[in-house]
C-alpha cells in the first residue's frame, strides 16, 4: 500500500463494440505522487466482496508507474462546477411508516436483520417470512432502537435454503419489507460434479434424477471432506405446541451444526453468531441440512416399505411407467455404484474408531435414502443393509457412551429382525436372527447388554429412519430385537458343544449343525469319540494346531460361522473372537 499523499482524477469511459453489439466499461484512475511519479490503474476492477475475496467472479486491472513529466494517455482538462445543478439530500431509507428490513440466517434457525427508517424502531414486531410458493411462517421479533433484532424461526429449515424469500414485519401502522439475504448461498464453493443449484434443490427436496447423480458423483470424489456432518447427532426436532404447518412427513429430525459453526458470542447477549462466515462453513451446514432431509424423508410417521409387492403405488404403474422410472433410474444406479466403491475403500483403511463409524454412517444413510425415497427399489435396500451389517461390525467396535453409528446399527439390525419375522419362514428366520445376534457380539466384542441395546435402538414414531425400510408394523422394533437377543449365536452354541461329552444328548435346535462345518462336525459327534476343538488366534492365518496356512475357504468359514475344518490336519477350529 502507497504511503503517500497524491492527488487522483478519476475518468469513466464506455467503449461500444460495434461486432457484436456488446458494451464494455473500464476505470481509469491517475494518481500524481509527490516524489514525481505518476500512478495510473486501468481496467473493470471493483473492491467488492465477491470480487477480492471468493473465487467466483475474476476482476482484472493494469497498473503503470511512470514519471509525471512523461506524455499522459489522456489529457485532462479542468473544468467549472455547473452553474444550473439541484443538490441530492441522502438520508435513512423510510419515509413516515415506510421501512426497509435486511435480514438473514446465521445459524440453523437464527434469523438476524435490521430494520432502517427515520424514526424509533424499538419495541415488538410482528413478522412472516414468505417463500415463492405461498408458504409462510409467523414469527415476532424483539428490536433495539438501532434496529437490530434476532429470533428463532420454527421450521427455518424450509426457508434458509430457498431461493426467495421476503420478510415482512408490522407494528401499528407501520410496515417493513425486505428479502432474505442468502449470504450462505452465494459464497459456497464450487463443486466437483455438483452444482450449486443441483444442492440446493437437492436440500429443499425438489432434485431431479440429475441432481442425484450429481450428488453421489461429487461424493464419489469428496466424501472425505463431509465426514464431521456425519458424526453429529440426530435429534428430535422439538416444537413447543403443535402448528398447522409440518414438515412434509408430519415431524422431523434435526443435526445439531452447533460443531460446524463459529463459536463468537455478541459481547451484549452472549448470543452465539457468525459474521461472516467462510464458505466451507456454508457448505457444510448445507450438507447439515442435506442430512437432515434425508433423514426426515425415511423417517416419515406415514411412510411404508416399498416394495412391488406390498404398495399400492407400484401396484398402480403401468408398464409405460415403469419402464419410464427405470430409465431415469440408470444415471442414479451408475453414480450409486461410484458411491459404494468409494465408501469401501474409506472403510478399508486404518483409521480411528470416530473416522470409520462416521464413513459407515455416511454410506448407510445415503444409499438408503437414494435406494428407497429416490429410486423406490425395496430389495435392493434391504440387500443393501444386511451387507452393511456385515461389513460395519468387521471394521467397528464398540465405545462407551451411545453414538449416532450405534443407534443406525441397532435400528438397521431391528428392522431387518422384524422383516424376517414378519415373513414367518420357520428355520430360515431363526438362522436369520442368529445373524444377525452374531454381528452385534462382534460389535460388541461379546455378550451384548440389554441396556446398551435399547438406549441405542430408535423406536419414536417419525424418527426411526428405517421405518420406510419395514414390510409390516406388526411387530415393533423393540420386540423384534428382544427375539434378536434371545436367540442363541453361534458363539453360545460352540460352548453348549465344546461342553459336551460321548453319550450325551444335544439340543436340537443349535443352528451352528446346520451349516456347512456344522453338517461335519456333528457327523464326528455321531461317532460318540471324545471331541476337540482347536481355538485359533486373532488375526492369524495359520492353523493352531498344524501352522500351516490356513485355505481361504476355511477363513470364510471361520469368519461367517465361528467354526471350520482345516484341511491339512483334519482338525476342528473354532473362532471365539
Amino acid at each position: 500500500m502507497l504511503e503517500q499523499e497524491f492527488m487522483c482524477s478519476p475518468f469513466l469511459t464506455e467503449i461500444s463494440v460495434k461486432k457484436d453489439r456488446r458494451s464494455l466499461h473500464a476505470k481509469w484512475l491517475e494518481a500524481d505522487l509527490k516524489d514525481g511519479q505518476r500512478l495510473i490503474l486501468t481496467g473493470s476492477v471493483n473492491i467488492t466482496r465477491k470480487a477480492m475475496c471468493t473465487a467466483d467472479n475474476v476482476e482484472v486491472g493494469l497498473i503503470r508507474l511512470q514519471s509525471n513529466k512523461s506524455v499522459k494517455y489522456l489529457q485532462w482538462e479542468p473544468t467549472d462546477l455547473p452553474k444550473h445543478f439541484e443538490r441530492s439530500q441522502f438520508r435513512k431509507a423510510g419515509l413516515g411508516n415506510r421501512w426497509v428490513v435486511h435480514a438473514q440466517f446465521t445459524r440453523e434457525t437464527m434469523l438476524e436483520g435490521k430494520l432502517m427508517g427515520i424514526s424509533n424502531p424499538a419495541g415488538k414486531w410482528e413478522g412472516f417470512l414468505a417463500r415463492a410458493d405461498g408458504e409462510r411462517v409467523e414469527f415476532t421479533a424483539t428490536v433495539g432502537q438501532d434496529g437490530t433484532f434476532r429470533v428463532q424461526v420454527p421450521h427455518a429449515e424450509h426457508y434458509a435454503t430457498a431461493t426467495a424469500v421476503q420478510i415482512t414485519l408490522h407494528r401499528s401502522g407501520s410496515d417493513a419489507v425486505g428479502w432474505l439475504h442468502m449470504e450462505g448461498i452465494l459464497s459456497l464453493p464450487r463443486l466437483q460434479r455438483l452444482g450449486i443449484t443441483s444442492l440446493v434443490r437437492l436440500v429443499n427436496n425438489e432434485q431431479s434424477e440429475d441432481d442425484d447423480a450429481a450428488l453421489l458423483e461429487y461424493l464419489a470424489l469428496s466424501a472425505q471432506k463431509h465426514l464431521l456432518t456425519f458424526k453429529l447427532e440426530v435429534k428430535p426436532r422439538k416444537k413447543p405446541e403443535a402448528s398447522a404447518q409440518e414438515s412434509d412427513n408430519g415431524d422431523s429430525l434435526r443435526v445439531d451444526l452447533e460443531r460446524l459453526a463459529p463459536t463468537t458470542e455478541d459481547p451484549l447477549t452472549g448470543i452465539p453468531h457468525g459474521h461472516l462466515p467462510t464458505s466451507e462453513q456454508n457448505l457444510n451446514e448445507f450438507f447439515g441440512r442435506l442430512r437432515s432431509r434425508m433423514l426426515t424423508s425415511l423417517g416419515g410417521k406415514g411412510s411404508r416399505g416399498i416394495s412391488g409387492t406390498t404398495t399400492d403405488e407400484a401396484g398402480a404403474e403401468d408398464e409405460a411407467e415403469r419402464k419410464e422410472n427405470e430409465a431415469k433410474a440408470k444415471k442414479t444406479t451408475f453414480g450409486l455404484e461410484k458411491f459404494e466403491k468409494k465408501m469401501s475403500e474409506m472403510a478399508s483403511l486404518d483409521g480411528p474408531q470416530n473416522y470409520l463409524k462416521a464413513v459407515f454412517t455416511m454410506w448407510l444413510e445415503v444409499e438408503l435414502w437414494m435406494r428407497l425415497d429416490r429410486m423406490k427399489d425395496f430389495e435392493a435396500a434391504e440387500f443393501a443393509c444386511r451387507k452393511w451389517v456385515r461389513n460395519a461390525v468387521q471394521r467397528c467396535r464398540m465405545e462407551p457412551g451411545t453414538t449416532t453409528f450405534d443407534r443406525n446399527l441397532f435400528t438397521i439390525t431391528a428392522t431387518l429382525a422384524a422383516n424376517h419375522i414378519a415373513q414367518d419362514q420357520g428355520d430360515e428366520v431363526v438362522g436369520q436372527l442368529v445373524q444377525l445376534h452374531e454381528a452385534l457380539e462382534r460389535y460388541c466384542s461379546g455378550p451384548v447388554a440389554q441396556d446398551f441395546a435399547s438406549t441405542a435402538l430408535v423406536t419414536e414414531s417419525g424418527y426411526v429412519f428405517s421405518d420406510r425400510l419395514r414390510i409390516k408394523q406388526d411387530i415393533g422394533l423393540s420386540e423384534a430385537l428382544e427375539r434378536v437377543l434371545s436367540t442363541r449365536t453361534f458363539r453360545q452354541e460352540i460352548e453348549i458343544i465344546r461342553s459336551w461329552q460321548p453319550g450325551q444328548a444335544l439340543p436340537d435346535d443349535l443352528q451352528i449343525l446346520k451349516t456347512t462345518p456344522g453338517t461335519l462336525l456333528a457327523e464326528r459327534m455321531g461317532r460318540n469319540t471324545k471331541l476337540q476343538l482347536i481355538e485359533c488366534k486373532q488375526g492369524s492365518n495359520a492353523c493352531p494346531k498344524c501352522h500351516m496356512e490356513m485355505h481361504l475357504s476355511v477363513r470364510n468359514e471361520l469368519q461367517t460361522y465361528r467354526i471350520s475344518k482345516c484341511l491339512n490336519c483334519d482338525r476342528f477350529i473354532i473362532n471365539l473372537g
